[in-house]
């Protein structure tokens, strides 16, 4: 899930020297993971374009390890 949010997206740049538009890969990356993580759950769904918040339970495994590749 991480992965996708981080995912490197092709974008159009403009140089204004040479007035020539050329394209590049932007990339992001988490250079070292923190002691602690923490995550901001969205609990809203849209039905009709009005935002409605979700009150479904999130259960979390305190008691299991979470790794990233």
């Amino acid at each position: 899930m991480i992965a996708n949010s981080v995912k490197p997206i092709i974008v159009d740049l403009f140089c204004s020297n040479c007035k020539e538009s050329t394209k590049f890969l932007k990339s992001s990356y988490i250079k070292t993971w923190p002691k602690y993580l923490f995550i901001n759950v969205k609990r809203f769904i849209f039905k009709d374009w009005v935002p409605k918040k979700s009150h479904a339970l999130i259960n979390i495994p305190y008691d299991k390890e979470i790794t990233f590749e």
